[in-house]
């Protein structure tokens, strides 16, 4: 798989099986012609903050496009939670905090409340892509 060589680059199939949390034998299965599944290629472009289509093809950004709304990348929840909505509260409650932060900050406390809320959107995000991540794989394993 050229796109998987060209991402792997200089650095070791131990690295960058550690880097997407894999095992190096799943990546020399790969670099020796077999395809991961679909929902392994969504979760390492979300790893690596790659467009999927661009993996999959090679045509295409390679890059996630990023909005303010929008950073995708796949990661385990944070703080340890294993429930989606669990996550989505904390987020939320997290985002409530900084909007109001946000409306009585000062004008110069201002982007960086703005930063801690793009934070707060990507791990919502992230929490997104890691259950449907879990749901695929939970489904290829018990059609």
């Amino acid at each position: 798989m050229t796109r998987l060589k060209e991402l792997i680059g200089a650095q070791s199939q131990k690295s960058f099986s550690d880097r997407i949390g894999v095992s190096q034998q799943i990546v020399s299965h790969w670099l020796a012609g077999n395809v991961p599944r679909k929902s392994m290629l969504n979760y390492i472009a979300g790893k690596l903050d790659l467009e999927t289509h661009w993996l999959l093809t090679g045509q295409g950004p390679k890059d996630c496009i990023r909005t303010d709304m929008s950073m995708a990348k796949v990661t385990m929840l944070a703080e340890g939670e294993t429930h989606y909505g669990t996550a989505l509260q904390r987020l939320a409650d997290e985002l409530r905090r900084l909007c109001q932060a946000l409306i009585e900050a000062r004008p110069a406390q201002k982007q960086d409340l703005i930063e801690q809320m793009r934070a707060k959107f990507s791990e919502i995000e992230k929490a997104y892509y890691w259950e449907q991540f879990r749901a695929q794989q939970a489904k290829e394993e018990n059609p």
